[in-house]
């Protein structure tokens, strides 16, 4: 998930690509609902353009094979030369595949 974080804000598509899994959901703070395909695409395409991640909260439990993260935090994005700040919350959930922990499924709510 740091990784994840990492990547996104250096736009580093190729190494988000291995993290997430070919069938992936990506579910936006704003609803859009997303596969693994658009979403990359999005970062590929500065859609939006992530200025800052400061991750205040992450809890981890490991159900062996399945790993599910909650966690809270504040992102600062750019979206059409828009500049926006929300506080999230967020789920993912990882599976192991061989040796890899793969991202399945990530959603996103705005906390007001």
């Amino acid at each position: 998930s740091k990784k994840r974080v990492q990547w996104l804000l250096e736009g580093k598509v190729d190494s988000l690509a291995t993290l997430y899994d070919e069938n992936s959901i990506t579910i936006h703070g704003n609803g859009l609902i997303k596969s693994t395909k658009e979403h990359l695409e999005d970062v590929r395409n500065n859609r939006p353009v992530y200025k800052s991640i400061d991750i205040k909260e992450n809890t981890i439990k490991d159900f062996g094979t399945t790993a599910i993260l909650v966690g809270k935090g504040y992102f600062s994005i750019s979206m059409n030369g828009q500049d926006m700040a929300y506080t999230m919350v967020y789920t993912e959930i990882y599976i192991k595949k061989g040796k890899a922990w793969k991202l399945v499924s990530r959603q996103s709510s705005t906390v007001q």
